[in-house]
């Protein structure tokens, strides 16, 4: 579980029994020999990600008798293909015999498993698979996809196994097909895969729809989670987590008024209190996430702001270097896209300015990190990658800027993630700088090609359609790109070119930076009632 500090986030989980309870009987069955699927469905803020924090530390509890919890996220708007998959499967990996690896390698899984560190020198004196020139490349993935899942059945002889894939909204398509293949085909395997979503961010053609009707559709029907807002004494539960009493009746009503019981939602509100007494708790979420971030010094700032336009965990030395991007006067790539220089002194919308890169020795990286982290912005997840605590925390950060800082927080980002083309690809989009993101799609388009990704992680295109001439005319406006919808035949995951991608990334509203409009990508309070 990520390293969080108790006054913002409660130590003490609250209530959601009746759920934990259904993943528990899903386990016990996958344990007796029957695979199982169970799909948590649970909007932004609902407090998903916690809820399997709490079920999968439960299970681990039992000691002896625990299962094998594997477990992945996908982080979007892009991810290289199989990311989730490889991030849940690699520790596992990391601890089976090198024999049995070798086995699995010389099998057609091979491209996938190449990805991970440490295989590609144990597989050097592997031969390779024959595959047909003329075979189908979107047949080839399903005889990628059977040597795992039989791998992962004859691991779960030894210990039951939980495979965790989190975010399915924002996952890439070879993540989405693993996890349809593992809930249609897997039988008789030991094996509990728990898939998570948010429902709110499925637009009407959204690629994940039709994986989650196959799912559903299949022999062994899987077990839906809803996970619904909190109760007031829940609410009041939490509020006594985070401040170490118990609050007020009054206190009570106005947070769950404000909250509609979203925990990430009273979370910042109680933080607002301590944070922003003289303040008003009638704004949106961005508002208080703007006036928070406005009483933090402009070390804590620009580290969230960086943190927040990466848009996934960063390591600290990728940290570093997209600081050290944003500080360089000579990259070329961050100049304000419509050609113009970024005025020294120009405002942002919290009253901080903006420096010009090389007005100052740079910013204090390590301590504006320590008090993102105090605050309850920022946290260190286990394997001492850093992000934003939550993704409508990062939106707003991002809202609080204007376009031409934006656009440069991005370009910093996309250069401190050169190596992994895909994230640059989008980072460089949504920072309007058009060649950049046209050489690492290009790139990108040529990794996966020999990663048995579908066509839908294959095919993506930097450019929309009526080319840079129709992107210019929009990007005085501040739009984003739109991406151009292409045929294709590998189905349910990577069907029709690239249809949904543009909605999955917040691009229907307009916004530059992919984010939808404020007070949904902010997650606004509702209106008092009364």
């Amino acid at each position: 579980m990520p390293i969080m500090p108790g006054k913002v986030v409660s130590r003490r989980f609250i209530g959601r029994e009746t759920e934990l309870a259904q993943i528990e009987a899903a386990v016990e069955a996958a344990a007796g020999g029957t695979a199982t699927t169970v799909i948590v469905a649970g909007d932004a803020g609902i407090g998903t990600s916690r809820f399997l924090d709490e079920a999968l530390d439960r299970l681990l509890a039992r000691g002896p008798e625990a299962p094998l919890v594997l477990r992945g996220r996908s982080h979007g708007p892009v991810d290289p293909p199989w990311s989730a998959v490889l991030e849940a499967l690699g520790p596992l990996i990391a601890q089976r015999d090198p024999a049995e690896l070798r086995q699995l390698i010389a099998r057609d899984a091979r491209p996938i498993l190449l990805q991970l560190p440490g295989l590609e020198d144990l597989a050097a004196d592997v031969p390779a698979p024959a595959n047909s020139e003329l075979a189908d490349p979107e047949r080839r993935q399903p005889r990628a996809l059977e040597p795992l899942l039989r791998w992962l059945g004859r691991v779960a002889q030894e210990r039951p196994i939980v495979l965790a894939l989190e975010d399915l909204h924002v996952g890439d398509a070879a993540t989405r097909s693993f996890a349809t293949f593992m809930a249609r085909i897997a039988r008789a395997e030991r094996i509990c895969l728990i898939l998570s979503y948010q429902p709110d961010r499925l637009t009407r053609e959204h690629p994940l729809r039709e994986n989650l009707a196959i799912v559903e559709a299949g022999l062994r029907p899987p077990a839906r989670i809803e996970l619904g807002p909190l109760s007031r004494r829940e609410i009041a539960a939490l509020i006594e987590g985070i401040e170490g009493e118990r609050p007020s009746a009054s206190i009570v009503v106005l947070v769950a008024e404000r909250s509609a019981g979203s925990p990430l939602v009273v979370e910042e509100l109680v933080a607002a209190r301590h944070d922003l007494r003289s303040a008003s708790l009638t704004g949106t979420l961005a508002d208080l996430v703007a006036g928070r971030l406005a009483r933090r010094s402009d070390d804590c700032r620009h580290v969230l702001r960086l943190l927040a336009a990466s848009e996934r965990p960063i390591r600290k030395e990728r940290l570093a270097d997209a600081a050290a991007a944003f500080e360089s006067p000579a990259e070329p790539a961050l100049a304000d896209p419509r050609g113009a220089p970024a005025a020294a002194g120009t405002p942002a919308r919290n009253g901080a300015r903006l420096r010009r890169p090389g007005s100052r020795a740079g910013h204090d990286i390590d301590a504006g990190l320590a008090e993102a982290i105090e605050h309850g912005f920022a946290h260190t997840a286990e394997d001492g990658s850093l992000e934003i605590r939550h993704e409508l925390l990062a939106r707003a950060i991002l809202l609080d800027l204007l376009p031409g800082p934006r656009a440069r927080y991005r370009a910093a980002a996309a250069q401190a993630f050169g190596d992994v083309p895909v994230v640059a690809a989008a980072l460089w989009m949504t920072g309007h700088h058009l060649p950049e993101a046209r050489r690492a799609a290009l790139e990108a388009g040529r990794a996966a090609i020999g990663l048995e990704a579908p066509a839908r992680a294959r095919g993506r295109r930097p450019f929309p359609g009526g080319g840079r001439a129709a992107f210019e005319r929009r990007r005085g406006h501040d739009r984003p790109a739109r991406r151009a919808g292409g045929a294709g035949g590998d189905a349910p995951d990577a069907c029709r070119g690239f249809r949904g991608e543009r909605d999955r990334c917040g691009h229907r509203s307009g916004r530059a930076d992919g984010a939808r409009d404020p007070p949904r990508a902010a997650g606004a309070l509702p209106a008092r009632r009364g």
